[in-house]
């Protein structure tokens, strides 16, 4: 029987390396909609027509609209998946869960947010920080935002659903592949 899993998380290497190590424990393929979306519109379908059409209108994407790319790539064929980063909002959660059955949720959480930060700032080329105007703040803030919206998500799916806390801790980061392994095998 298929399996499927959702990773929630800040961008980042290490979300990256659990996505990966998880889909090869798990013999699972990804379903990441910063992927899928711009294939599909790419390729002109009637789907990606009204994304297109949603995206230069500057509106939000309907969730039914999105959850029907996600059927449809789960779909294609009996393999465990790994939805990343969908989805984003509880309008999204909701409708998703009415769509298709979920085995757990991985909470990707960043511990140590300064280091974090200072990593990801010093990431950035100079031009682009002065023509932005970013600012370790202003990025730490952007961070700090994104990771409230993801735990506040996270407190409504665990009513729903198994979700499993993984720090994702950037300091250790050489110890990072063992605690992943240990935390995927302890559920397999």
């Amino acid at each position: 029987m298929r399996k499927t899993h959702i990773i929630l998380s800040q961008p980042g290497y290490l979300s990256k390396v659990f996505e990966n190590m998880l889909c090869e424990i798990m013999s699972s393929r990804k379903i990441d909609l910063r992927e899928l979306l711009p294939q599909e519109i790419r390729s002109e379908s009637i789907l990606g027509k009204e994304f297109k059409h949603y995206i230069t209108q500057g509106e939000i994407i309907h969730p039914d609209l999105l959850n029907k790319l996600i059927k449809r790539e789960i779909n294609k064929d009996s393999t465990n998946v790994i939805i990343v980063n969908y989805p984003k909002t509880q309008e999204q959660y909701n409708s998703l869960k009415k769509l298709i059955d979920i085995d757990r949720v991985w909470n990707l959480k960043i511990v140590g947010l300064d280091f974090f930060i200072e990593k990801q700032y010093s990431k950035l080329n100079e031009k682009y920080i002065l023509e932005n105007n970013i600012t370790r703040k202003a990025l730490k803030l952007k961070v700090s935002a994104e990771e409230y919206k993801i735990q506040t998500l996270i407190a409504v799916i665990q009513k729903d659903y198994p979700c499993t806390l993984v720090e994702m801790d950037y300091e250790n980061e050489l110890k990072m592949t063992n605690y992943f392994n240990s935390k995927i095998e302890g559920l397999k």
